[in-house]
């Protein structure tokens, strides 16, 4: 049973469950077939995530395509339970399939694009599972990547700034001294009072 997709909707998501657990069956049938075919083109991660991350992401998109397919492929009838397109069904089943993605490769594209976007993604009630998902991600791949020399300046002892730290920085909320933004604005723009300029 998917994890991911049972906490998604534990914060919202809509899955119109109905209490039919074969229902959740098919969505992760669904999330199965999808990871089977993200695997085939490593690059197609980045999309992916993209779209998961995204809730603007548009009905035409081509990973939401991907996932619609499966959907239907696993559950037939699905379409005629929703009014709308399932947008958040589609972007959830993609973010299911990335983080079940079998190559550390594979797994390092989807983090190191979600630690870029994350920040500046409204996910609401979703955020701590979409996090937790992406989390569980960079701790994997960062276990991988510690045990590979360090080339970062200082030599052995010296370590570049990993896969964890680097996406609970981007996790972090964003702190502005507004008061020395202003000032520096002001110092940019110039003098704005005063005598007019002189025009020649």
């Amino acid at each position: 049973m998917s994890s991911f997709l049972v906490e998604m909707s534990k914060a919202g998501l809509d899955l119109q469950l109905q209490g039919d657990d074969s229902r959740l069956e098919k969505y992760e049938a669904a999330s199965e077939a999808l990871a089977e075919r993200l695997a085939d083109d490593p690059a197609a991660y980045v999309c992916a995530v993209l779209a998961g991350l995204d809730p603007d992401t548009p009905a035409d998109d081509a990973a939401l395509k991907l996932a619609q397919e499966a959907l239907v492929e696993s559950w037939p009838s699905v379409e005629s339970i929703f009014k709308d397109a399932p947008r958040g069904i589609y972007r959830a089943l993609l973010l299911d399939a990335c983080g079940a993605a079998e190559r550390d490769d594979a797994a390092a594209i989807v983090w190191l694009t979600a630690a870029d976007t994350l920040p500046m993604c409204r996910l609401g009630r979703q955020k701590a599972p979409v996090e937790g998902l992406l989390t569980r991600l960079a701790e994997r791949v960062e276990s991988k990547a510690v045990g590979a020399p360090c080339r970062a300046k200082g030599g052995a002892e010296g370590r570049s700034e990993g896969g964890v730290e680097a996406l609970s920085k981007a996790l972090a909320p964003i702190k502005v001294n507004r008061d020395a933004l202003a000032r520096r604005v002001e110092a940019a723009v110039g003098p704005s009072t005063g005598p007019t300029p002189r025009r020649w």
